[in-house]
């Protein structure tokens, strides 16, 4: 394998690194924006704990991103 081959394979691959960071990311935000309009649309219903069970995150994490909304 060449040097420009296997430079080209590395650049596929930092790709495609980045395209899943970017997934990623996409995903997490629209999480946080579910939990958001979640817990606007019926505050009494979904709790910090109950948005925590629901997404699988702390009640700790479903505060702190609750309480950036605000800020």
């Amino acid at each position: 394998m060449s040097t420009a081959d296997r430079d080209a394979l590395v650049r596929e691959h930092f790709a495609e690194c980045a395209q899943a960071v970017a997934l990623g990311e996409r995903a997490r935000k629209a999480r946080l924006d579910l939990i958001a309009k979640l817990r606007a649309a019926a505050p009494e219903y979904y709790t910090q704990e109950r948005l925590a069970e629901l997404s699988g995150m702390t009640q700790q994490n479903i505060s702190y991103h609750l309480g950036k909304e605000k800020a």
